[in-house]
């Protein structure tokens, strides 16, 4: 049986179409998400001080930039319409056999990442028990969370390349995906002045591509030599992108070899939303 993980999942609000989103291995910014309802129920305290809930549900949403949260709304926690139910005790529950939360006094919120069985494949099955006054109540939803279809992107900055005196500059990009992205070379004069942009270019998702400096500046500007280089990206979806700078010192040793080879990982700034101009930079 196969299961799709989750991460930390932040700020949610339920019903809200976009909310703040934060994976901390893959965003460093907010970005806009969309929920997916996968399973609601509520669990009710019987006379005798037990409440059981028992369900099945599918999967209907994965992927790579999908991630799955667990949200329990005790008593009056979230958008319980008053009058409210009393808080439950001794809340557990199980998602597929794993138990994902137990506590013996719930708060009136917990969030709590979860996996859950991919598209097609077997339902889910949930349990959840807690003891309390009769008629104590909590809910229990289980969401996908995805990011929302829009245009984001970022930049790497190399703060001085240059072409004179021997010296061969590379950029080696990475995108780590899970969407393709388009990027190109944004290159200043060493006073700070724009020298020019390449044109778009596409990096398909986890894929990487090395580029020298000093042909793709002087495509865009003859006379260009040295000054500060941005690697600007786009893609529709959850994408990151980073740039690894190579400096090879032409001038050859005896041996034939070149005299010396640095490497420097880039400050990396992104991903961030892309107003309608902007994406248009890169064919969005």
């Amino acid at each position: 049986m196969m299961r799709s993980c989750a991460v930390a999942v932040l700020c949610l609000a339920v019903g809200a179409v976009a909310a703040p989103f934060a994976a901390a291995d893959v965003l460093d910014d907010a970005l806009p998400v969309e929920h997916l309802l996968q399973f609601r129920g509520t669990l009710v305290v019987g006379e005798d001080g037990n409440g059981a809930l028992a369900a099945q549900f599918p999967t209907t949403v994965d992927g790579e930039a999908v991630h799955y949260l667990l949200l329990i709304e005790n008593g009056c926690g979230g958008e319980q319409p008053p009058p409210c139910p009393p808080a439950v005790e001794n809340l557990r529950v199980t998602l597929d056999g794993d138990v994902v939360f137990s506590d013996p006094t719930p708060p009136p919120q917990a969030r709590v990442p979860v996996a859950l069985n991919e598209v097609g494949g077997d339902p889910n099955q949930i349990v959840a028990v807690a003891q309390g006054a009769p008629h104590a109540a909590a809910r229990v939803t289980v969401l996908a969370v995805r990011p929302l279809p829009v245009v984001v992107g970022g930049r790497s900055v190399l703060p001085l390349a240059s072409t004179l005196n021997g010296v061969h500059d590379l950029l080696i990009v990475h995108n780590a995906g899970p969407a393709n992205a388009v990027y190109r070379l944004e290159v200043f004069n060493v006073d700070g002045s724009p020298a020019g942009m390449t044109a778009p270019r596409g990096l398909a998702a986890h894929a990487t591509v090395t580029i020298d400096i000093g042909e793709a500046a002087r495509a865009v500007n003859p006379a260009w030599s040295r000054g500060p280089v941005h690697v600007r990206w786009a893609a529709r979806g959850l994408a990151r992108v980073s740039t690894v700078a190579r400096e090879i010192i032409q001038v050859p040793t005896e041996a034939g070899r070149p005299r010396a080879a640095f490497e420097l990982a880039l400050d990396d700034y992104g991903p961030f939303p892309l107003n309608a101009l902007e994406a248009r930079a890169f064919g969005f």
